[in-house]
């Protein structure tokens, strides 16, 4: 699977360009990290992958097809977006909430059975929120919630799974335990995007990053050419320090405001 944006640029009727002149492709086996300050576009710029925006110029392409041109039912059941669990969660258990995406599978007005319902439960024993099956969403923390969504769109067999901002609002330990089950994956043969604040994640997860300026200027490459400390300060306004730890684990450290990028 290779979703690719193609000479792509986006601006609003007002304004200045969101994204200029992008070329990136994401595959499978990967997880490209998408990055940027507040404001950036990295919201728009997922919108416009998926097909929910109409570039400006250039295209979105799934496999070599234009995006725009396939069926919605074919083009969702190979691609799964999972949004951040903010407030607004359905009054559902767990199950029912991950049974929602098999319906993509088995038709929208069929009714789920057993068979149904023992995928999910493996599919939440492998993710390992097998003990929040019974459980309300309403009643869940933001870790909790943000994993049965992944689950949710894990639920319809994707290609490829897309994920806005899946770490934020979360403790350390829910943040590893997402980014642990984004590596796992890709390695299994998903191709993972996912929109972050934190360039450590990308650094530290990624194998191909994305960098959005607001300026609409934008970096693409192997995740160790586009997190540099060179870039944070251009796009962030920040000067930093990468340093890298035993077992190639990386570290960014901020320093201080450069006064850029205001």
């Amino acid at each position: 699977m290779k979703l690719t944006a193609e000479n792509a640029s986006f601006s609003y009727k007002r304004g200045g360009p969101v994204i200029r002149d992008l070329n990136f492709t994401a595959e499978s086996g990967e997880v490209t990290a998408i990055l940027g300050p507040n404001g950036a576009g990295k919201t728009t710029l997922v919108k416009c992958l998926m097909g929910f925006l109409r570039w400006t110029a250039g295209r979105s392409l799934l496999d070599g097809r234009d995006v725009r041109e396939i069926p919605e039912r074919e083009f969702l059941s190979r691609v799964s977006y999972v949004p951040q669990a903010r407030g607004g969660m359905l009054a559902l258990t767990a199950e029912d909430m991950i049974l929602l995406g098999v319906t993509g599978r088995i038709g929208v007005f069929s009714t789920p059975g057993e068979e149904e319902r023992r995928v999910v439960r493996e599919l939440a024993e492998s993710l390992g929120i097998a003990g929040l099956l019974p459980k309300k969403c309403t009643e869940m923390s933001g870790g909790e919630a943000q994993m049965v969504l992944i689950a949710r769109a894990l639920a319809s067999k994707p290609e490829l799974l897309i994920l806005d901002e899946p770490e934020s609002n979360l403790d350390f330990r829910n943040q590893l335990i997402v980014l642990e089950t984004l590596s796992r994956l890709a390695e299994d043969g998903m191709a993972v995007i996912f929109n972050t604040h934190y360039p450590e994640h990308a650094l530290t997860r990624a194998s191909k990053a994305l960098l959005l300026e607001k300026s609409g200027r934008t970096v693409a490459g192997p995740v160790g050419e586009v997190v540099t400390e060179e870039n944070i300060r251009s796009a962030f306004g920040v000067e930093a320090a990468i340093r890298e730890f035993e077992g190639g684990q990386f570290g960014i450290l901020p320093l201080r405001l450069t006064g850029e990028n205001e």
